[in-house]
């Protein structure tokens, strides 16, 4: 790989602020108490509230708030116009896009996170900016430049300072005709991941509730308690397990290992938690933060946490791991427990939770469905994964010339 300093012939390694030619392009939002509720309005100059695009969703969207033209006219300095890049003060790839034209208004203000970049005359194509911007090249100097702070950010300064590798202005129009190519077949691909979730949601309330049926018996499901069909797990690890068995539960991430730092001296109370049984913390099950054991062995975990098992003569742990995704369970969450500052969920709070069971054989054909469901959608977001990686990859090797465009109209890549 050449080094990212060893240019091709008629590129040139610049700050920003140099490669836009005026650093007045740059500007950043109003600070303070220039913009409060009082200031909004149903009407007038709209104010750009949020940016987080997708990749191939490069124009601002949704609703809007507004303020009057006469303030708006007090904020002249912290107007964009369409076509405008807006990049948020806070995060990095993917938060960027570009100010619409369909929408009709001819000023946006942009709000106290937010900056942006005046693109009308620009010496710089807008669509390259706008992919510099969206890789993982800017990514890895607004890291860097922020390392110290802990959390990525980038302010007006940065922004104009950030190193930016120009190509000639053909050469800049054919690296973001490749890139938005790419875009455009991720964001087709995660519009594909939303509907089937969509459709998987609809799928799995239905089913578990009963409204759909798998049988074609007809007669309704009883409706029992979760304490008639599970048991509480009250086993100690003694010393039988080491720390590296100690596991913690997390809404996004399911049963993970605990890290080291957080781990008790002595694991001999912290709970044996066996396949196919249930651990949260009772502090965040309101959240969502419960886990079926997906592990083919024995671990343990926090002494505080709460663990169960199904009795699986009636109830399959499967079906209750997809049960509580449907709103019957979020509804008697936002009930459940005791605790005036934090909500605390215990086994027997959660034990008063009841629902519609069906027999084995039909849970077990309605788990397959369900399964099989979230498999595919899991698969698609692997292969949007991959893509993205693919695309920032792509992106960095265009954007150093370490790969060329050979021509205007994007016919072959070196």
């Amino acid at each position: 790989m050449k080094d990212i300093k060893q240019l091709p012939q008629g590129w040139r390694r610049i700050t920003l602020a140099a490669a836009l030619g005026d650093s007045r392009r740059t500007v950043s939002g109003p600070f303070g108490s220039n913009l409060t509720q009082a200031d909004y309005r149903t009407q007038g100059v709209p104010v750009i509230r949020g940016v987080n695009m997708s990749y191939g969703e490069r124009y601002l969207g949704g609703e809007f708030v507004f303020v009057s033209p006469e303030k708006a006219q007090e904020l002249k300095s912290n107007l964009t116009m369409p076509d405008d890049i807006v990049v948020t003060q806070r995060g990095t790839v993917g938060q960027v896009s570009i100010v619409p034209r369909h929408l009709g208004y001819r000023s946006f203000v942009i709000s106290q996170s937010q900056m942006a970049i005046r693109m009308h005359d620009a010496p710089l194509d807008r669509d390259f900016l706008f992919s510099f911007l969206a890789s993982p090249l800017f990514a890895k100097y607004v890291a860097t430049s922020t390392i110290q702070t802990g959390l990525p950010h980038i302010n007006l300064g940065l922004l104009r300072e950030a190193p930016i590798n120009v190509p000639p202005l053909d050469e800049q129009r054919s690296i973001a005709a490749v890139l938005k190519t790419w875009d455009g077949s991720i964001e087709k691909l995660s519009q594909q991941i939303e509907r089937k979730e969509t459709v998987f949601g609809y799928l799995r309330e239905n089913l578990i509730c009963g409204e759909l049926r798998r049988a074609r018996r007809s007669r309704p499901w009883p409706i029992v308690g979760l304490r008639e069909v599970t048991k509480a797990l009250v086993e100690r690890n003694g010393s039988r397990f080491g720390r590296g068995d100690v596991m913690g539960v997390t809404k996004a991430n399911g049963l993970i290992p605990m890290k080291e730092h957080v781990v008790a001296d002595h694991i001999g109370r912290y709970l044996v938690v066996p396949p196919r049984a249930f651990a949260y913390n009772p502090m965040r099950l309101n959240i969502g933060s419960i886990v079926m054991s997906e592990l083919a062995r024995e671990v343990v975990v926090s002494p505080d946490y709460v663990v169960f098992a199904c009795d699986e003569r009636r109830l399959n742990p499967r079906f209750l791991n997809h049960l509580r995704r449907t709103k019957i369970w979020s509804d008697f969450m936002a009930i459940a427990g005791n605790g005036s500052v934090r909500v605390r969920i215990y086994y027997d709070d959660l034990a008063d939770f009841e629902f519609r069971l069906p027999s084995i054989s039909e849970q077990e054909s309605i788990i397959r469905l369900l399964d099989d469901g979230e498999r595919e959608i899991a698969a698609l977001k692997y292969e949007s994964t991959a893509f993205e990686r693919q695309r920032g990859a792509l992106a960095t090797e265009l954007l150093t010339g370490q790969r060329r465009v050979h021509s205007a109209r994007c016919r072959a890549i070196a």
